[in-house]
């Protein structure tokens, strides 16, 4: 059955868009896709190693932070030693009389 001239027309106007697309994506990525995704896996490259300095940065943070609690816990323990040590003495002195 042969086609209508509505039917060719249509054939032929989707003909032209698909030529006219492939060329402009022949244009847009040229002879050089490669530069394309070198571009994009050295800005990965990039932001990797930058990642990583910033996680070593806070590891650093996060390992001065521990050191400087378990320094407040150990002076907290001594606190909390000596107030349970000073009690009963506190108790003792109020309870005679003498005031402290």
């Amino acid at each position: 059955m042969a086609e209508s001239s509505s039917d060719s027309d249509h054939f032929r106007y989707h003909d032209r868009w698909s030529r006219w697309a492939t060329r402009t994506v022949h244009r847009e990525t040229g002879s050089h896709p490669t530069v394309d995704v070198t571009a994009k896996v050295n800005t990965i490259t990039s932001t990797l190693q930058d990642t990583s300095r910033s996680l070593r940065q806070v590891d650093e943070m996060l390992g001065r932070y521990r050191d400087y609690s378990i320094g407040q816990a150990g002076a907290v323990e001594q606190v909390r030693v000596f107030l349970f040590a000073l009690f009963p003495y506190l108790m003792e002195m109020c309870m005679s009389g003498k005031g402290i």
